[in-house]
């Protein structure tokens, strides 16, 4: 595949249909399925690997058992700034799994 680059940190495929380019990212995220986000035994965790104005992905570390088309919710934490005077809040993003590549503990997350 050849890469078209746009600057450092942002990459795009030729010829691929995504409408972003996206950016590398290195980001712990817990996540899990919409409808049981008030239990904690469905939350799994992974890396955020990259990101875009469409949507990110995700490196899982334990099986999950998500199918296309499952909305989720994703908590993560912002990196440290030690130099902020006010306390640092979890982001919380919705998002749709839109595809899956179990071998490579992969997901493939559009935001909501």
């Amino acid at each position: 595949m050849e890469e078209t680059v746009y600057d450092a940190f942002v990459v795009m495929q030729k010829n691929e249909r995504r409408l972003f380019p996206r950016s590398p990212l290195k980001l712990s995220v817990s996540f899990c399925p919409e409808e049981v986000r008030q239990g904690t035994e469905e939350w799994h965790f992974g890396e955020i690997k990259d990101a875009s104005m469409g949507g990110l992905q995700i490196h899982y570390f334990a099986p999950v058992e998500l199918s296309v088309d499952t909305y989720i919710e994703l908590c993560c934490m912002p990196a440290v700034d030690r130099y902020r005077s006010r306390p640092q809040k979890p982001v919380r993003i919705k998002g749709r799994v839109v595809w899956q590549c179990p071998e490579e503990q992969l997901l493939g997350i559009s935001y909501v």
